[in-house]
């Protein structure tokens, strides 16, 4: 256990922050208080707040240019770290991690917060999530299947992406209903 001793301590419930010393049990927070025991880290001037929720990140977000399937959750290796150093500790992805990335950081294979995946954006035809360039068309620039087909066209096929999502290890449905802005090809 060690004690961050010194700093102010920010209660989100009151919008105040007060002197208090705060008691890690590791990474976690164990106690909040005034003269707590233990090793102590000395934090005076400092300001102690609770972790930030980043409610829009892409942590595995692919280029443009085609890359190898590995690539893309390569490059992805580094974002959590910093995500967590900036003070983030929960993120919502809004495109792109898959679950195995999910499960390296719950694994401690990666250094990152808590991670909310949707997988990808759901969507209908011709919408944000289906990849289509007319000199080729249909297009998956994932290509890969731990992110499930986003495409449906009503409500049948609608619950049936869902189920993918929810199977393929979706925490959450990001779905854009109406399509989306594209620039110009």
């Amino acid at each position: 256990m060690t004690v961050l001793g010194g700093a102010r301590v920010f209660d989100p419930e009151t919008g105040e922050s007060t002197r208090a010393d705060v008691r890690l049990d590791g990474s976690r927070i164990a106690e909040v208080g005034l003269g707590l025991d233990g090793p102590r880290v000395d934090c005076s001037g400092g300001l102690l707040i609770p972790g930030l929720i980043d409610c829009h990140v892409h942590v595995a977000f692919p280029r443009p240019e085609p890359l190898p399937r590995s690539a893309r959750i390569l490059e992805a290796v580094p974002v959590p770290r910093g995500l967590l150093a900036r003070g983030i500790t929960t993120v919502r992805d809004a495109w792109g991690a898959d679950a195995g990335v999910k499960h390296a950081l719950r694994e401690g294979w990666l250094t990152g917060p808590d991670l909310l995946i949707s997988l990808r954006q759901l969507g209908p035809t011709g919408g944000l999530g289906d990849s289509w360039e007319p000199p080729a068309g249909a297009v998956d620039h994932y290509g890969d299947p731990s992110l499930p087909d986003p495409v449906f066209d009503g409500p049948d096929a609608a619950r049936a992406a869902v189920r993918r999502m929810v199977r393929a290890g979706a925490d959450w449905i990001k779905v854009g209903a109406s399509g989306a802005m594209r620039a110009p090809a």
